[in-house]
């Protein structure tokens, strides 16, 4: 638009002026190679004294699997100012990519625990700003890049009519965005003389003092880890920030970049389990400050001899459902 006539009176103040828009369709086929084939793996038994080597299916095939479809719309406004000392960028842009490649669980019985499956559609859809000025210009430069980026992501579809989908401490949901994090809620310690009234919060069947207590979700008026998980946070930011100052004087430069996210939260899967305080494991240094006799803490249970929780912890590795997430 800078280039028309009409525009030569705004010229000395607005120096270049671009439109854009722009649409298109691509697709995904990094997901390496001969992913829809069977494959085997090798292993050995124990015949009297005689080991056997033979073969065992290590995944099954799919001959239906493709690519991921992405179909995005990108709208945008170039606007340079004062002979492009100060150059700024507005994008918006939707996209939907359907077809996901997404390692689904299948039953046990089929002798694998997940199958590689086109399964669902999922859309972001964000506004980005870019701004560059030229501070300093000579013998001594000095110039400023920074951007702004705002995405929001959703889950539109998990095929199959399915409206949710849980592999350990994450879900899958309809209408939520991914990366989401699914557990239960804490709600403070058990203390001496509340056996009777706070203890079905636990989750024990035999709540003693210093159990943790848990939010009582689907309000039945009782704490089951499978009834009362929820979504408990998320990865995806709602703010991502950058900002690129570059220092220059003859022949020396200096760069100096500073990169943010705001509004994401970081599952610490270490602290998860570090605060179990089975006996089964190390344990964190909050340990110090347990809940003991002489100790009422209101945010640190006892430590209990227990294999339960290092066990759901196991078995949340292996792609089954844990009880036990916490959000930090």
């Amino acid at each position: 638009m800078s280039n028309e006539p009409f525009f030569h009176d705004l010229s000395r103040t607005i120096s270049d002026l671009k439109v854009r828009a722009s649409f298109g369709t691509t697709g995904n086929l990094e997901i390496g190679e001969y992913q829809s084939l069977a494959t085997l793996y090798s292993l050995t038994y124990l015949y009297g004294s005689t080991i056997a080597t033979g073969f065992a299916p290590n995944r099954l095939p799919n001959d239906q699997l493709g690519w991921e479809t992405t179909v995005q719309y990108n709208a945008g406004i170039d606007i340079g100012f004062f002979d492009n000392r100060l150059a700024i960028s507005i994008d918006a842009y939707q996209k939907k990519t359907r077809d996901l490649l997404l390692n689904v669980e299948i039953p046990w019985t089929s002798g694998q625990t997940s199958s590689l499956q086109n399964f669902g559609s999922v859309s972001n859809k964000g506004l980005e700003l870019t701004a560059s000025s030229k501070n300093v210009l000579g013998a001594f430069t000095w110039t400023t890049d920074a951007n702004v980026s705002f995405n929001r992501n959703k889950v539109l579809s998990l095929g199959n009519g399915a409206q949710s989908y849980i592999s350990g401490n994450y879900i899958i949901r309809v209408g939520q965005p991914l990366g989401s994090f699914y557990g239960t809620v804490t709600n403070g310690i058990l203390q001496t003389g509340e056996e009777h009234e706070k203890g079905k919060y636990t989750g024990n069947a035999a709540p003693k003092p210093g159990d943790r207590l848990y939010k009582d979700i689907n309000g039945d008026g009782a704490f089951t880890t499978a009834a009362d998980r929820t979504i408990i946070g998320n990865a995806q930011p709602d703010v991502i920030l950058g900002l690129n100052n570059n220092f220059s004087w003859k022949g020396l430069s200096l760069s100096v970049f500073f990169q943010g996210t705001f509004g994401n939260q970081i599952l610490n899967a270490n602290l998860q389990a570090l605060e179990l305080f089975t006996g089964q494991q190390n344990a964190a240094g909050s340990a110090r400050d347990r809940w003991t006799e002489s100790n009422a803490s209101q945010t640190v249970p006892r430590a209990k001899l227990d294999p339960a929780p290092y066990l759901a912890i196991a078995s949340s590795k292996t792609g089954r459902s844990c009880g036990c997430a916490t959000s930090r």
